[in-house]
């Protein structure tokens, strides 16, 4: 009978709360309110938990509309993590990823995007190509549920951006690049960090994980040719490794919707061989997620399925990838002559004479 509990010493999008499988909610250091329908706030400590159980006179025993939100809010997400198995968030197979009807984004006044009309499908592996300032990245966070577009309609796993709580729909979708890495604690211990991945914390102390959810996350640190790394620190890691660590923490969240911001980035030919094969055994997998991936070059991508190539923020191609990464495709793209091959599924590209 017990309201949901949460703390507000930060500003959003740092969790206040975090719910377990069990339906148990963590008090962090610095909770400043609590409501439950039966008044015992006065009683509740950061540390404690509870069970997470609202019915209807729970919510309006919150002091605030702020707080009736984020109640709210913690229902939603609450609900997905304690029943939802991937095979019921997956029911209807053939239901879009994600859908964009001429989405356009635009930035101090100018269209940095635009328009994009894409239709991603489950199992789909998409390549996302184009020069720098060509609106990768831009695309990417709107499909990371980070960005919402400036026209037009994007729908992602059935959520519609700008109507929708994106703080659940990112629960959602996994996310391997850069910037995600320097948002974790480097000093956590590799094993801890993939546990991570359950409810999309950025630290394993806001949550609480059983033996089973360690054992899972250490076969999927060995999958991933990790195993020898998960009882050293992140920050240890060589930057391949590093990436690897993070899709093992993206799969233990078995995220729906996996985004690949240039993964190989700063990675060594081992390393990004060692990444490209793990994501060919990864495509191979029943449960395989639906992947989009970004990448300045052909050689740092897995096998794809389909490709869009993006110039000065609009679509130049899209569509199966033998059709898209093509020579005169990439040489229009990328404004030089540019020879592409295709040796056992994957792409290569090189400049064709000087330029």
């Amino acid at each position: 009978m017990l309201a949901v509990a949460f703390v507000d010493p930060m500003p959003w999008p740092h969790p206040r709360f975090a719910f377990q499988r069990d339906g148990r909610v963590n008090l962090f250091p610095g909770c400043q309110e609590a409501a439950t329908s039966q008044s015992v706030a006065p009683q509740l400590r950061p540390g404690h938990a509870f069970s997470a159980q609202l019915e209807g006179a729970s919510r309006q025993a919150c002091v605030s509309l702020a707080a009736r939100r984020r109640v709210d809010f913690a229902i939603a997400l609450g609900s997905r993590l304690r029943g939802a198995t991937r095979t019921d968030r997956m029911r209807g197979m053939s239901e879009a990823v994600a859908t964009f009807s001429e989405v356009c984004v635009r930035v101090g006044g100018r269209q940095v995007l635009g328009p994009v009309n894409w239709t991603i499908e489950r199992g789909q592996r998409w390549a996302l190509l184009g020069q720098n300032g060509a609106g990768k990245t831009t695309l990417l966070s709107i499909l990371g549920a980070e960005r919402h577009p400036t026209t037009g309609k994007a729908f992602v796993l059935g959520a519609e951006i700008g109507r929708t709580d994106v703080r659940v729909l990112r629960t959602r979708i996994g996310h391997v690049g850069h910037l995600i890495a320097d948002r974790l604690p480097h000093h956590e211990r590799v094993l801890d960090l993939v546990l991570t991945g359950k409810g999309s914390l950025l630290a394993s102390w806001w949550g609480s994980f059983d033996d089973e959810d360690k054992k899972r996350a250490s076969e999927l640190l060995h999958l991933l040719r990790c195993g020898h790394v998960e009882e050293q620190t992140f920050g240890r890691c060589s930057q391949g490794e590093r990436q690897r660590v993070l899709l093992a923490r993206a799969l233990f969240a078995k995220s729906e919707l996996l985004l690949l911001d240039e993964p190989a980035m700063g990675v060594d030919l081992p390393g990004r061989e060692a990444l490209v094969n793990a994501l060919d055994e990864l495509a191979r997998t029943p449960d395989a997620p639906t992947t989009v991936h970004v990448a300045h070059t052909l050689e740092e991508l897995p096998a794809v399925s389909h490709a869009l190539v993006l110039r000065a923020g609009e679509v130049l191609a899209m569509g199966d990838a033998s059709e898209v990464l093509t020579s005169s495709v990439l040489s229009e793209a990328y404004d030089i002559d540019v020879r592409v091959t295709n040796v056992d599924g994957r792409y290569f590209a090189a400049a064709s004479g000087r330029w």
